[in-house]
């Protein structure tokens, strides 16, 4: 029978990838120096050809599964708005927005996002 398990408090580091020149985002450069394995997608601001998709500013962001075998086909893409993670591993990840502030809080002392 499953059993209810609850997530330690964890302090992770994040930015948000809001698009290329986007003073309040973080920049392509800056998640590199990070230590952030991101690469523009193949169709940056090209747009993917699909309604709505203009510009395309997404990202590929190398996870700990990246280099697998197994894995070497999985593709982990950050939109604009999406959160980019490091974790518990220094592993990295994209994450939703809404899907960052349901789960995380700030840990700074002014409580800025």
């Amino acid at each position: 029978m499953p059993t209810r398990w609850m997530k330690k408090p964890v302090v992770i580091e994040a930015a948000r990838w809001l698009g290329p020149g986007v003073a309040e985002g973080a920049s392509v450069e800056e998640l590199q120096a990070w230590g952030c394995p991101v690469e523009p997608t193949a169709h940056w601001g090209g747009g993917c050809g699909e309604p709505g998709h203009e510009e395309n500013w997404d990202l590929i962001v190398g996870t700990l599964e990246d280099g697998s075998p197994d894995t070497a086909q999985v593709q982990h893409i950050a939109s604009v708005g999406d959160w980019i993670l490091r974790g518990v591993q220094g592993e990295f990840y994209p994450c939703k927005d809404s899907v960052f502030r349901a789960t995380y809080e700030s840990a700074e002392d002014d409580q800025t996002t």
